[in-house]
């Protein structure tokens, strides 16, 4: 589960799920640069569907094909690949600075 994944840009979110059973589009709303500003971002997991804000505000809604098995959060920065395209050295070296992660059952 993708809570918040930058691929190219510091200005757009891609928010998804990656599960063999998933049937969902990548949301992939913009915010301010994360590079200079910090954000708030969630993940809200209940039984029948997903829900993602960005700093309280509601940005994606999963209600199909929710996964019900255990999932990894995952936040980060990609580099390369499929989505994250070709690698450019002027991007380099990449950082990324996390206040807190806060997980609630």
């Amino acid at each position: 589960m993708d809570v918040s994944e930058f691929k190219g840009s510091t200005t757009v979110d891609w928010q998804n799920v990656i599960s063999g059973n998933s049937d969902f589009r990548t949301c992939k709303p913009t915010v301010s640069n994360a590079n200079t500003n910090w954000h708030v971002y969630q993940l809200v997991r209940k039984p029948g569907s997903l829900v993602w804000k960005v700093d309280g505000v509601t940005t994606c809604t999963q209600t199909k094909a929710v996964p019900t098995t255990p999932m990894f959060m995952i936040i980060n920065t990609a580099l390369g690949g499929r989505g994250g395209g070709t690698i450019k050295s002027s991007t380099l070296p990449q950082t990324m600075l996390v206040d807190y992660v806060r997980l609630t059952q």
